[in-house]
């Protein structure tokens, strides 16, 4: 059975990294790779796209959400032929990268409300993962 991402993330208490690195270890090397998740750290890291959020979050004093994060992503032509996987791990990327350059000086939002906003991508892009259902239950219960 199918159980989506965002579901199982919402539901625990884990930070934004927190989540990126158990995306990163349960879900995305399996498909992907870790080469693959470091180039897209790469990509999201060196992009004047994803910078230009940051000038925009303080000129305006908001907390971006998924779509902003998403839409400076997909303007990376790179982003654009990248599965859905690959995206929403450039978005959460990109929300953990503003929270420690921009977050922690302006304090705009709290880290909660950057990880509900940037776990949205997995609803949005459907993601899901094939597993048990005594599997989902185990790894709620971590």
């Amino acid at each position: 059975m199918q159980y989506p991402l965002y579901d199982y993330y919402y539901n625990r208490s884990l930070s934004l990294d927190e989540i990126i690195s158990d995306y990163l270890t349960n879900f995305y090397h399996k498909k992907h790779g870790s080469n693959k998740s470091d180039k897209v750290k790469q990509k999201v890291l060196n992009s004047t796209k994803v910078a230009s959020i940051d000038s925009f979050s303080i000129q305006q004093r908001v907390v971006p959400n998924y779509v902003d994060f998403g839409s400076a992503i997909n303007e990376t032509f790179w982003f654009m032929i990248q599965s859905n996987e690959t995206q929403a791990l450039g978005v959460l990327i990109a929300a953990s990268e503003w929270e420690k350059r921009v977050n922690n000086v302006y304090h705009f939002g709290s880290s909660v409300e950057v990880r509900n906003k940037a776990i949205k991508i997995f609803q949005k892009y459907s993601i899901y993962e094939e597993m048990s259902r005594s599997q989902y239950e185990s790894m709620i219960g971590q």
